[in-house]
């Protein structure tokens, strides 16, 4: 029985999600230090800059682990507290790497201790759709979706897949707690594994991202899901 992720199903309670997001962090980084969080000044100015309170969640998620831009920043980026922006009726706090897509939360909700993120695909410009209900949710998904980009992970695969893989990795590894993601559109973005193993599928385009902690949890899966036919168009056996 492969080990549970510990963002596998979500706490509920705030503070134990963020206690989750530090052990996921530590499993495939390196371990949050005191460093690693916005001072309090700095978040102070950004809100004077402002004009307005930065919602609970989101000083919380920088004072925890702001400055980690190997976790936040190495594919797409968590906006430095200074250049927060409130861009049509949207605080815009975390963009992708070719500004094709942002997320940020409503005005109308910024009052909310814990508020819902939102996103903005940019070919249909100021349509924001929601993506999760609170932020601290966005934040832990956003973490457990980079981890395919740490330097830390043991093996890594990504290619088309089809039907028969998308049913086979569902029937044999548990989805984690978290909603459809709108990636690219309408992408629907799932995902599943454990502790040591990361697999993100898109509907829309048919795409299976693997990342694993172990090489044995990469075999077990690349026995299980080739026979599919599917191919991989990069991975870490190259």
């Amino acid at each position: 029985m492969c080990a549970v992720s510990p963002v596998q199903n979500l706490p509920q309670k705030r503070n134990e999600r963020w206690d989750a997001l530090s052990v996921l962090i530590s499993q495939w980084y390196r371990p949050l230090s005191s460093q690693d969080g916005v001072a309090a000044k700095e978040l102070d100015l950004a809100e004077a800059s402002l004009g307005i309170k930065l919602p609970i969640a989101l000083r919380e998620w920088y004072e925890l682990a702001g400055n980690r831009q190997d976790v936040w920043c190495v594919q797409d980026e968590l906006v430095a507290p200074a250049l927060l922006k409130i861009r049509d009726g949207v605080l815009v706090f975390y963009v992708e790497n070719q500004s094709v897509v942002r997320w940020g939360i409503p005005e109308e909700s910024l009052r909310l201790d814990d508020p819902p993120a939102v996103i903005e695909s940019m070919d249909q410009s100021n349509h924001w759709i929601q993506e999760n209900g609170q932020l601290s949710e966005f934040a832990v998904q956003m973490a457990l979706f980079t981890v395919k980009f740490s330097p830390e992970s043991r093996c890594w695969a990504n290619g088309s897949a089809n039907p028969d893989a998308f049913e086979l990795i569902a029937e044999h590894y548990p989805r984690f707690s978290f909603p459809e993601w709108y990636w690219l559109g309408d992408c629907r973005t799932k995902f599943y594994g454990s502790r040591d193993i990361v697999i993100e599928t898109n509907g829309r385009s048919d795409w299976i991202w693997l990342t694993t902690r172990t090489e044995t949890a990469y075999r077990d899966f690349c026995d299980l899901i080739l026979p599919t036919g599917i191919r991989w168009e990069a991975s870490s056996d190259e």
